[in-house]
């Protein structure tokens, strides 16, 4: 048995394909891409409103990066001084230890002009009225445990014009410490 169709068949031409298609396929797509619009507006309010926290956000740390330039700078300084102190006290080496130790080794005639301390090197000028103190002063260096034997020496002596004393300078290696 075959199906009867009461109804005529007709061929379509192609502005009726073409109209078929735009009212069917052709509203799927308007559709789709009123969606895509719709999305990209509505997003809109969403990047402006992070923009505008974004742009506040830094204008506040701009402030307080502001107000806390000045902590900035003394903390700067203040780590550029500690560096310039470590690095003297790096340089003075052990001689500085041996200050403190110096005072019962001198005879009490002699006088300390100036003291320099490099690195472990200790330079002593003083003045006394008589070379006895002197010998004294140096010998009393060269038995001492703290300085090296063989570097302890009389670098000058010389006879002060004005008060009749003797100016000497003496030179010594500090040992260095065991740790």
């Amino acid at each position: 048995m075959r199906p009867i169709n009461l109804l005529p068949s007709k061929e379509l031409g192609f502005s009726e394909k073409v109209l078929n298609w735009a009212l069917t396929f052709g509203r799927y797509i308007i559709i789709g891409t009123e969606i895509v619009v719709l999305v990209v507006f509505l997003s809109r309010f969403k990047l402006d409103r992070d923009r505008i926290d974004l742009k506040d956000s830094i204008t506040e740390k701009q402030k307080i990066l502001a107000t806390l330039a000045p902590i900035n700078q003394n903390v700067t300084r203040l780590q550029t001084r500690l560096s310039e102190i470590k690095r003297i006290e790096e340089g003075q080496g052990t001689a500085t230890a041996a200050l403190p130790n110096l005072a019962p080794l001198t005879p009490t005639s002699i006088t300390y002009k100036s003291i320099i301390a490099t690195g472990d090197k200790l330079t002593i000028i003083g003045n006394t009225l008589g070379t006895a103190d002197i010998s004294q002063f140096v010998a009393s260096l060269k038995a001492s445990p703290i300085f090296k034997e063989d570097t302890v020496s009389l670098e000058k002596i010389e006879r002060s014009s004005e008060d009749e004393t003797l100016r000497f300078t003496v030179t010594a290696v500090v040992k260095k410490e065991r740790n």
